[in-house]
């Protein structure tokens, strides 16, 4: 079409007519294919329908305009085959957004014709508006195309597909041709980032865990090889899209990497990585990843949330275990997930629920005349009664017992608790249950499904309870930190002190309260089960000294009686910690509630290398034989009404079992009680710690620049909310002769760091507005990072997530309560390494 609109047009001898080929190209290069038409000959060569971008054109056409010369001169270099035989041509670019796309040629052979510029251009405008509208054309299919890509994977993640699956498809289209809806690309990888140094982050040895691929293996092959990794290891720690070129074995294969991180609000999890040709890549690829990534990164975090619910799911099913009365969960969709002890008990066998697959539907635990209806109403589908009324349903149970099945009103939207008793003639289901004493249980004479809600709350203010707790001690740290610092600057300033004897008393005391803080947020920690080599009885002293606490105005003794060269055993700290605190209140409870008695304590041995013992006494009333066999079992207690739930000694029993041991009850003669603990010495050194109570701890940071040299004088940026603590630092380093800058808080800490360079920043990871970790975010974000380093100050070490960004960041970190030499040392550490730093 365009060559017949200049056939036979004035003066022209010759017409070529390319167009870029966006589909091939010579080692990255731009490929013009197009038609030749002769006057005399008609079609020309087929080698001239092809015109490569670096062949000998006029430099004028850079310019953008049309470009007209004669060809009598002898050519200096190769000549084009259109140009063979012509005096004279014309070039004209075919231009989109001042990018040339095409070309015009037209010749002739006469020596002083002239050739119609006007048509040329015409023509070169014409063509220019077609391609812009099939760009068009192409970037609303691509958008369209992108539309469904995001409806199907919505839809697929609201019905909970396979995770896997879904981020295949993602990887699969990202692979696809342009035309199917694609991205284009020579492969693509879906991985997420995890460490592979179990003593820290390091970040030249981390790693991507590929999740999905596609496309050509041997790039998936090398994204953890030197090749790929700086790229998207970059990429991951900016926080931002970044491409490179690559060269290779495959460059032929692709030849730009983009990598796009997968960021779900504040949690980084990976990466999406994706390589083109270089004529593919461009922005409207990398905006097309992005999206893939964004819905890549929405799908990792909805599995990372779901696997923690599912762990939440499965401690709530541990603890409906020990539950006496017969409750039942389901999930919204009509399955069990869970059964307390009472149910199974009722039910007969059932499965180990494991809170993902359906192995057992609600309504199948019934007679198969039962099983619609009660199926419905699991999913509520039945008439619902009014406010205030009981949601009641009666049927059978398969081997053919009768039970009322009521929803509790602890159910949630996610589960829903059922509870199931056999349909008797008590009035309103209620029964009469005594405790210990022989005293009514307040809890039995209600209706049960009353009871199992009062259970229910008091876990709930148990759980509130611990989270105040936690706050308190953390709040703790913080004048802690300034009496300690203080109190070491006045001896620090001579001898001769007439209160010195005072202030190391003060300093005395300030190092016992921060022992009982760290041991409070210790035990008070979340997260799973962590196993570790311990020795016991460093666990005893530190949970006596805990316990201690509690003795203030009663005349009771507590002793301990420990072993040398006691064996360590391999165990969850908390947990055997919780085992411990559970025995000793059990037994200062069992003296101070009968008034017999006044000494309990602990003592440890072993009879050989393979079994520890830890055992409990006390010299109070012991146990009453009747009550003996039982004092293991759930919400049995030998305590008056409204002390206890009756799940202390359950949660030992349960403890000690899970790592190997036992617990067993010894009652002596001579009156008192003991509570022995048995527990399997460890075989071997594993790797691990009794407990982590290292004051300061320094990684080696990634992306750590120069520190101040040696002589000058190092600038010091301190964000701390709490004054006393910020300006005791100030103080310190001063001293130390640095220059400190102090500032409350992390925004205008910021601001601080635009205006000046620094060597080292300090900064509190709680604080109100912009915590620690946000604050480190946007510093390493900003073109101002600190030369040295980061050094994070917090009174919270062992929390689960504290823990996890310090790790994953490879940042050095000063426990609160610190004495001041700690934090000199700490400094100097992260300023000029470990050999310049005094030893604590």
């Amino acid at each position: 079409m365009a060559l017949q609109s200049l056939i036979g047009g004035p003066g022209i001898d010759r017409v070529g007519v390319w167009l870029e080929d966006p589909s091939s190209g010579e080692n990255g290069k731009a490929l013009f294919r197009g038609e030749v038409w002769d006057q005399d000959v008609g079609d020309g060569p087929e080698e001239w329908t092809r015109l490569s971008a670096d062949a000998p054109l006029p430099v004028e056409l850079l310019g953008g305009g049309s470009f007209e010369c004669a060809l009598d001169e002898p050519q200096a270099g190769p000549i084009l085959g259109p140009l063979i035989d012509l005096h004279r041509v014309l070039w004209t670019p075919v231009a989109r957004r001042k990018v040339m796309r095409g070309l015009v040629m037209l010749g002739t052979r006469r020596k002083n014709g002239a050739l119609p510029r006007h048509l040329a251009e015409n023509l070169a405008a014409e063509l220019g508006t077609l391609l812009e509208l099939e760009e068009a054309w192409r970037l609303a299919s691509s958008r369209k195309a992108d539309l469904e890509l995001w409806t199907r994977v919505r839809g697929l993640l609201k019905e909970k597909e396979n995770t896997n699956r879904i981020l295949g498809q993602l990887v699969e289209n990202c692979t696809r041709g342009l035309a199917n809806g694609g991205v284009g690309a020579v492969f693509a990888a879906i991985g997420e980032s995890r460490t592979v140094s179990p003593g820290g982050f390091e970040s030249s040895a981390a790693q991507l865990s590929i999740r999905a691929q596609s496309g050509d293996e041997n790039w998936v092959k090398r994204v953890n090889t030197e090749s790929l990794r700086p790229l998207w290891q970059r990429a991951l720690m900016e926080g931002q899209s970044l491409g490179g070129e690559t060269a290779g074995a495959f460059e032929k294969e692709s030849s730009r990497i983009i990598v796009v991180p997968l960021r779900w609000g504040s949690t980084l999890s990976g990466g999406l990585l994706a390589g083109f040709s270089k004529l593919k890549a461009n922005l409207d690829s990398l905006e097309r990843l992005e999206l893939r990534g964004e819905l890549a990164a929405e799908i990792l975090e909805q599995e990372f949330q779901k696997n923690r619910e599912l762990a939440q799911l499965r401690s709530k099913i541990a603890l409906l275990e020990a539950i006496g009365d017969a409750i039942v969960l389901t999930d919204k969709r009509g399955c069990v997930v869970g059964a307390s002890g009472g149910a199974r008990e009722l039910l007969g066998k059932l499965p180990a629920f494991s809170g993902t697959d359906c192995e057992l539907r609600f309504a199948e635990l019934f007679r198969p005349r039962d099983w619609e209806t009660m199926e419905n109403w699991a999913l509520g589908k039945s008439a619902r009664p009014s406010e205030g009324v009981e949601d009641v349903v009666q049927a059978e149970l398969s081997p053919g017992i009768g039970v009322r099945a009521t929803r509790l009103a602890a159910s949630g939207e996610e589960v829903v608790a059922i509870r199931l008793e056999r349909r008797r003639n008590v009035a309103a289901g209620a029964t009469e249950r005594r405790d210990g004493t022989g005293r009514p249980d307040v809890k039995s004479v209600l209706p049960p499904e009353r009871s199992c809600e009062l259970r229910m709350l008091q876990a709930e203010e148990l759980a509130t309870l611990v989270q105040r707790v936690t706050g308190i001690a953390h709040e703790l740290n913080n004048p802690l930190t300034a009496i300690v610092g203080h109190a070491q600057r006045i001896l620090a300033r001579g001898a001769g002190n007439p209160a010195a004897r005072e202030i190391h008393q003060i300093l005395e005391q300030a190092g016992r309260a921060s022992q009982i803080v760290r041991q409070v947020l210790s035990s008070s920690r979340e997260g799973k089960p962590e196993r570790h080599l311990l020795s016991l009885n460093e666990l005893v002293e530190r949970t006596v000294d805990l316990q201690r606490a509690n003795l203030n105005g009663f005349a009771l003794h507590l002793r301990t009686d420990l072993a040398e060269r006691l064996p360590r055993v391999d165990g969850d700290y908390g947990q055997l910690q919780q085992v411990l605190i559970n025995l000793l209140q059990n037994a200062q409870q069992a003296i101070e509630l009968s008034g017999v008695g006044d000494t309990f304590g602990v003592r440890t041995s072993t009879n050989d290398k393979s079994r520890v013992r830890m055992e409990v006494w006390d010299n109070g009333p012991g146990v009453p034989v009747e009550y003996r066999s039982r004092i293991f079992d759930p919400h049995f207690t030998t305590k008056p009404s409204g002390i206890g739930t009756g799940l202390g000694l359950a949660i030992v029993s349960a403890i000690v079992g899970e790592h190997g041991g036992s617990a067993q009850l010894d009652c002596p003669p001579e009156g008192g009680s003991r509570f022995i603990v048995e527990l399997p010495a460890a075989e071997e050194e594993l790797p691990g710690t009794t407990f982590d109570d290292k004051r300061v701890v320094a990684f080696r940071a990634t992306g750590v620049g120069t520190a101040a040299p040696q002589g000058t004088t190092p600038r010091i940026l301190v964000v701390e909310d709490e004054p006393t603590v910020a300006n005791l630092i100030a103080d310190v380093l001063r001293d130390e002769g640095m220059q400190v800058d102090v500032f409350k808080d992390g925004q205008t800490g910021l601001i601080a760091t635009q205006r000046n360079t620094y060597d080292l920043s300090i900064c509190d990871l709680k604080m109100p507005g912009m915590d620690g970790q946000t604050f480190y975010k946007e510093l390493r974000r900003s073109a101002h990072p600190p030369r040295a380093g980061f050094l994070l100050i917090t009174g919270d070490v062992v929390g689960g997530g504290t823990q996890e960004f310090l790790r994953a960041n490879s940042l050095p970190y000063l426990a609160k309560p610190f004495r001041v030499e700690e934090l000199t040392a700490a400094v100097r550490q992260v300023l000029y390494g470990n050999h310049h730093a005094a030893a604590p």
